[in-house]
């Protein structure tokens, strides 16, 4: 079994792709974040959870030296202060993942593709007068990767 949280290293390649790419970085500065926003973080900004996963399947292997591919299913919400932000946040991003294959420090994709046309919906977090005050588009992406070895 991996020493180090599974999931964490999923979610460190997912960032450092979308930190990596300057449409991406132009609108968001860096928060992109894993689980949950900081309280208080900027607007716009990306937050990703894991949705559903398996482990460890010997695609192409039968030993325990190479753990196979993994197929898992993360969400991305796309937080802004308009649904243009939000949507154009997730545009963006979709630029960088969908059909992405490659490397990162912590994994190799075999392919990421966008799995949901997403769900918008707005935030009344602040004042409590039922106003949206953020709208969040929700988007799932589905992943088969592994931990680099």
């Amino acid at each position: 079994m991996p020493t180090v949280n599974h999931s964490a290293k999923l979610f460190a390649g997912v960032v450092a792709l979308l930190n990596g790419s300057g449409a991406i970085a132009a609108i968001v500065s860096g928060r992109v974040f894993s689980g949950r926003a900081p309280q208080g973080s900027a607007l716009p900004r990306i937050v990703i959870h894991e949705i559903a996963g398996t482990r460890e399947h010997e695609h192409d292997s039968g030993t325990t030296t190479d753990p196979g591919l993994d197929e898992t299913v993360i969400q991305l919400d796309f937080d802004g202060v308009t649904v243009a932000d939000a949507r154009g946040l997730a545009d963006a991003a979709a630029g960088v993942l969908d059909g992405y294959a490659g490397d990162s420090a912590t994994c190799t994709f075999g392919g990421i593709w966008r799995d949901s046309g997403g769900f918008l919906q707005g935030a009344d977090h602040d004042s409590g007068n039922g106003q949206a005050e953020s709208f969040r588009l929700s988007v799932d992406y589905r992943a088969l990767w592994r931990d680099k070895l």
